[in-house]
């Protein structure tokens, strides 16, 4: 499969996964973060060329990985990429190549965030959506903006606790609980800056958005951290 990317001026080059589900259109409503567990200093090719060469019917997939020196595009955004159970239909699906294990100064090092963000600010206009951070409690209260494979997994651990059946975030019957805990190592943040850090991310994807872009309203009442870990 081959498909036209859907940001070219920041994302020109395609290399199609193998595993998705291809769609005419589709609303996200989300823009999920994960990290590859690859060197810092791998390219996004070899993450995407890895998407493209699973078996059919039996892999995972991303719509971008973003490396250090640029980044691919492997599912388009209207189509569904197999990333994170119970995210997979409202999310768009973003691979940082790195490993959970790195410092926040490290990852500054690798030059991924910046180039991640630029990608992102460039997604977040496609979608129309808004430049916040969502957590778990955000998610399974239908808000939109940025959130980490961490708050996906909370996300279904929660819904399967409370038993919300309805919510897309409950497990289907024969699958397991998630367990990704990336960005971060299963703990959560480090302190002192280190780890991955979002809040500082998040301001370098605002700092490449046009300055009237969608802000979040500071009127709304958000029901967690604002961190994108749920206390």
């Amino acid at each position: 499969m081959t498909f036209a990317p859907d940001i070219p001026d920041v994302v020109p080059r395609v290399i199609a996964a193998a595993n998705y589900t291809p769609m005419a259109a589709r609303k996200p409503t989300l823009l999920i973060l994960h990290v590859t567990e690859n060197e810092p200093t791998a390219p996004a090719e070899a993450v995407a060329g890895f998407f493209a060469g699973q078996p059919v019917g039996g892999g995972t997939s991303a719509h971008v990985v973003s490396g250090g020196a640029g980044s691919v595009q492997c599912v388009p955004f209207a189509s569904i990429a197999y990333s994170a159970p119970g995210a997979n239909l409202q999310g768009i699906h973003h691979e940082l190549v790195g490993r959970v294990t790195q410092t926040w100064p490290q990852w500054l090092d690798s030059g991924v965030p910046q180039e991640a963000a630029n990608v992102d600010a460039a997604i977040l206009v496609w979608a129309q959506l808004p430049c916040v951070l969502v957590g778990a409690e955000d998610m399974l209260a239908g808000m939109q903006g940025i959130g980490t494979h961490w708050d996906v997994t909370m996300a279904q651990r929660l819904a399967f606790a409370r038993g919300l059946t309805s919510s897309p975030f409950y497990p289907r019957p024969g699958h397991a609980l998630g367990t990704h805990t990336d960005p971060w190592t299963p703990r959560g943040p480090l302190p002192d800056g280190q780890s991955f850090d979002l809040l500082a991310y998040l301001g370098m994807v605002q700092d490449v958005l046009p300055p009237d872009y969608l802000r979040p309203d500071p009127g709304i009442e958000r029901p967690k951290t604002g961190i994108g870990v749920d206390t």
